[in-house]
């Protein structure tokens, strides 16, 4: 069985450009094409895609990949399991859990792309899915926050619980990438200190992390063509 396992894992280094791939498009998905369904079934779209997700980003790192597996199914099983059981307890568990997971998928990419000697199109859709990712990041932040206080945010459209149960509601998300790219359209505000605080964390991360990969990116092409 370990053997199997350790051939899976040497085969899944082999098409790393095809896990990023298939990475970035149900990323892309599940920004994009997902808030574009009835709100009724985003529970289960969501949950569906981030499975999808969490199975791919595991397969789309370099190293540790056994680690980032196991980490992955025991967050697939927290997410299903809450799902099936409704169990609210569960459901605020899974969201930091979640947060933690893409947040060290984020970082794996930031250390693969500044590990990288060239510019490819791995290290671009690696720099492209870490974006959204930690979009995607910070949207499970507010929807924490707004579980756990609710009425942080002027979210005044969601006003039945089975709404507020959405994981990965779409004014969160919409909410999160338009402070994540410093856009602030202003239909959505926060209304206490920690909500806040949190907007403008998510701002200073946006602009920090283009910064920083744009720079490496940079860096490598120059390194590149001076050689």
């Amino acid at each position: 069985m370990n053997s199997l396992i350790n051939r899976f894992f040497i085969y899944s280094k082999k098409y790393l450009t095809l896990s990023s791939a298939l990475l970035l498009s149900f990323i892309f998905i599940t920004v994009f094409i997902i808030p574009l369904f009835p709100q009724d079934s985003h529970r289960i779209l969501f949950t569906i895609s981030y499975t999808i997700i969490f199975i791919l980003s595991a397969l789309a790192v370099r190293d540790n990949q056994k680690r980032v597996a196991l980490f992955a199914l025991a967050v697939i099983a927290i997410e299903w399991i809450s799902l099936i059981l409704n169990m609210p307890v569960l459901f605020k568990i899974s969201l930091p859990i979640n947060f933690l997971f893409f947040l060290m998928i984020v970082g794996i990419f930031i250390v693969q792309i500044a590990k990288a000697k060239n510019v490819t199109i791995l290290v671009l859709m690696e720099s492209i899915s870490g974006y959204l990712l930690l979009g995607i990041c910070f949207s499970i932040m507010v929807a924490l926050l707004e579980t756990l206080k609710p009425n942080s945010f002027n979210f005044n459209q969601i006003s039945d619980t089975v709404n507020q149960n959405i994981l990965y509601n779409i004014e969160y998300m919409y909410f999160s990438f338009v402070s994540f790219t410093s856009t602030g359209y202003g239909d959505f505000l926060p209304l206490v200190p920690a909500a806040k605080s949190l907007s403008i964390l998510i701002s200073i991360t946006g602009q920090l992390y283009i910064a920083i990969i744009i720079a490496m990116i940079v860096g490598k092409y120059l390194n590149k063509s001076s050689k």
